[in-house]
C-alpha cells in the first residue's frame, strides 16, 4: 500500500508512518525504501503518534511550498513569452492583470495551495481601478473594483513594508473588506499587499502564514506586471505620436483638395465602425481609423487645377488622375507600421466585380481594409458638398449603394460588407455625424491615455 500511495503523482506527497512489532534492521530498511516516511513500533502512544504526525505535516508544507515556487518560476516564463510575441501597443490592462491572476491563483495542479483572492488595481487620480480575480471551479471569476485611494493607502499605512511588501496580521475585517471592494473576503487570513508605481497588488486566502517563498514569488509578479505596464504605456505613446504623423501627412493631402479635414476624420471614423461591425479585431480597428486617413494621400502629387475639373476631361486627364492610387502607395513606401494605408492608398478605387483601378482586381484579390475604404469613401463623397454636385441625404445615398446610379454599381463592392453596411445605416449614419462634430471615440490609444490623466 504504501508503495502504491508513493507511485501515484496524486498521492505522492502525504506523508506515511507505519507502525510495526518488527523491529529488526531489515523491517526498518524494507519500510524506508518502500517510501514511508516515518517507522514506529507498536503499539506507540497516541501523543507520540500525534507529534510525529505534526511533524511530518510541517515538513510537508514546506515541500509544498517549495514545490509551488518551482512550478510559478518554470511557468513565470510562459506568462513574460504570451505577450512579448505581439506588438506591446495590443496589450490591454486588463489583459495583462488579468495574466497575471491566473498565474498568481494557479491551475488545478496544487488545488489548497494558493491564495484564494488577487486584486490586481491601479491608481488613476484619487481612485485605485483595476480587478479582483477568484477561481470558481476550473474558471477565474472577475470583479470590476473601483476604491477610493486615500482609503486604501491608510489601510497600508498601518502595516508597516517589511521585505518590500505589507504582510496584513490576522484575518481581513469586514470594514477593510468593504474597503476592498469585496464584503466576501472578509475573514480571510494570509493577506500580503504590494505597492510600486501606483501598481497595487493584494493576495489573500494563503492557506499558511505569508513566508519568504510567498513574497518572492509575489514580488517576482509585480516587477513583471510593473515592467509590462511601463512598456505598454510607453508603446502607446510611441504608437499616438506615429498616429499624429499619419493625421497630418492626411491633413495636409485634404487640405490641398478641399481645405477641410472633414472628409478623412469621417473615411476614417467609417472604415473604424465597418471593422468593427464586422468582427475585426481592436489593433485592426485602431489601424484602419487612421490609414483610412490617407486613403487619397496621393492627391497631393496632382496639379490642384486638374483635381477641381470635373467635365472636360482629357483621357490623359483622367489617367493622371486616377494615378493618385500609385503615388500615394510610394509616398507611404518605406515603414513597415503604413503597410495598410499602402494597401488602401493603392485599392481603394478597386471594385468587387473587377471593374475598378489601377490593378483591376476582384473580389477578395482587393485587400480586405481597401474594400472596406471603398465602400465608406463613396457613401461619405455621396453624402458630401462638391463644386460640381450637392450633398445627398442619408436616405437617398443608401438607396444609391443598394441599387446604383449612373457611376456608381453595387456590384462595385464586396456583397458581405455592404450588406453588413445597409443592415447598420442608422448606427453608421450616427457615427458619421459625431465624426463630423469632431467627438471620434475609440481614436487610437489616447483614450486610455485621458483615463489615466495623461491628456487626450
Amino acid at each position: 500500500l504504501c508503495r502504491e500511495l508513493k507511485a501515484n503523482e496524486s498521492t505522492t506527497r502525504i506523508p506515511i508512518i507505519i507502525l510495526t512489532v518488527d523491529d529488526s534492521e531489515e523491517q526498518r530498511i524494507a519500510c524506508l525504501e518502500a517510501g514511508a516516511d516515518d517507522f514506529m513500533l507498536k503499539p506507540g502512544s497516541r501523543s507520540e503518534i500525534g507529534a510525529r504526525a505534526r511533524a511530518l505535516l510541517r515538513a510537508k508544507t514546506l515541500s509544498d511550498r517549495l514545490l509551488i515556487s518551482y512550478h510559478e518560476l518554470d511557468r513565470l516564463g510562459d506568462f513574460a513569452e504570451r505577450f512579448v510575441n505581439r506588438s506591446a501597443a495590443e496589450w490591454s490592462r486588463v489583459e495583462v492583470a488579468e495574466a497575471m491572476a491566473r498565474h498568481v491563483l494557479g491551475g488545478d495542479d496544487l488545488p489548497g495551495h494558493r491564495p484564494a483572492l488577487l486584486w490586481a488595481v491601479r491608481r488613476i487620480g484619487e481612485r485605485f481601478r483595476g480587478g479582483c480575480w477568484r477561481r470558481v471551479g476550473h474558471q477565474l471569476d472577475e470583479i470590476e473594483i473601483t476604491v477610493p485611494a486615500a482609503s486604501i493607502l491608510h489601510w497600508l499605512d498601518r502595516h508597516p513594508p517589511g521585505h518590500g511588501a505589507h504582510i496584513v496580521k490576522g484575518t481581513i475585517d469586514p470594514a477593510t473588506a468593504q474597503l476592498l471592494g469585496l464584503p466576501e473576503a472578509a475573514g480571510l487570513s494570509g493577506v500580503v499587499a504590494l505597492y510600486r508605481n501606483d501598481n497595487l497588488l493584494i493576495a489573500a486566502g494563503y492557506p499558511w502564514e505569508v513566508g519568504t517563498y510567498e513574497l518572492a514569488l509575489l514580488r517576482a509578479m509585480h516587477r513583471h506586471w510593473d515592467a509590462f505596464e511601463r512598456i505598454r504605456r510607453e508603446a502607446r505613446h510611441t504608437e499616438r505620436a506615429f498616429f499624429l504623423t499619419m493625421d497630418a501627412l492626411a491633413l495636409a493631402a485634404e487640405f490641398y483638395q478641399h481645405g477641410t479635414a472633414a472628409h478623412i476624420q469621417r473615411v476614417g471614423a467609417l472604415s473604424a465602425e465597418l471593422a468593427r461591425l464586422d468582427g475585426a479585431a481592436p489593433r485592426f480597428v485602431r489601424w484602419i481609423a487612421q490609414s483610412a486617413k490617407l486613403h487619397d494621400v496621393g492627391k497631393i502629387t496632382i496639379p490642384l487645377e486638374l483635381l477641381m475639373r470635373d467635365d472636360d476631361l482629357t483621357e490623359p486627364d483622367v489617367d493622371r488622375l486616377k494615378r493618385h492610387t500609385i503615388d500615394g502607395e510610394r509616398l507611404l513606401a518605406g515603414a513597415e507600421h503604413l503597410e495598410m494605408a499602402r494597401h488602401i492608398a493603392r485599392h481603394h478605387h478597386e471594385c468587387w466585380d473587377g471593374s475598378g483601378y489601377p490593378d483591376g482586381l476582384s473580389g477578395e484579390e482587393i485587400p480586405y481594409e481597401a474594400r472596406i475604404v471603398k465602400l465608406t469613401d463613396v457613401y461619405d463623397a455621396l453624402r458630401s458638398e462638391r463644386a460640381y454636385k450637392p450633398a445627398l441625404s442619408h436616405r437617398e445615398a443608401l438607396k444609391i449603394l443598394a441599387e446604383g446610379d449612373q457611376r456608381v454599381r453595387p456590384d462595385h463592392f464586396d456583397p458581405r460588407l455592404l450588406r453588413l453596411f445597409l443592415d447598420n445605416a442608422e448606427l453608421i449614419e450616427a457615427r458619421r455625424e459625431s465624426a463630423a462634430s469632431g467627438n471620434v471615440p475609440g481614436d487610437g490609444p489616447r483614450d486610455e491615455l485621458a483615463e489615466e490623466g495623461e491628456g487626450a
